[in-house]
């Protein structure tokens, strides 16, 4: 999936080996990201310069820390603010649908009721941060 990349320019990206990866800028909401050691290192990312990447936010804010609610798995990331981002099927910012009430970051691929003709974007991250790791959750 991909993010809105509206990034901070004050901010350090870190890679999997906790080395600053060069030219990378995390997302405005952030002043430090990375990737989760566990999870996402064996996958194959460009930057970690989603909302979901955060380790430490932009205005001092306290790290809405990502969890996973089957396995209880606490990441090294989460989300700072309370914004909310949408994305369509094809993972690009969606302006036509928003996310529900403490929901903050949602999907219009995987909709709640397919029998529901006002479809709402199915919530992949809610706002406290916990999230369904596998789609057979959703």
């Amino acid at each position: 999936m991909k993010f809105l990349r509206n990034v901070s320019e004050a901010s350090v990206c870190f890679d999997c080996e906790e080395n600053v990866i060069a030219g990378c800028k995390c997302h405005s909401s952030c002043s430090k990201c990375s990737w989760d050691e566990v999870f996402e290192c064996e996958l194959d990312h460009d930057e970690p310069s989603e909302p979901i990447n955060c380790e430490a936010c932009a205005d001092g804010s306290a790290l809405i820390q990502a969890h996973d609610l089957n396995s209880g798995y606490y990441m090294s990331h989460g989300l700072c603010g309370d914004e909310s981002y949408c994305y369509d099927e094809c993972g690009d910012l969606s302006h036509d649908y928003t996310c529900e009430l403490g929901c903050a970051i949602c999907h219009t691929a995987y909709f709640n009721d397919d029998d529901n003709d006002d479809d709402v974007p199915f919530c992949v991250v809610c706002k406290d941060g916990s999230y369904r790791w596998s789609e057979e959750d959703w």
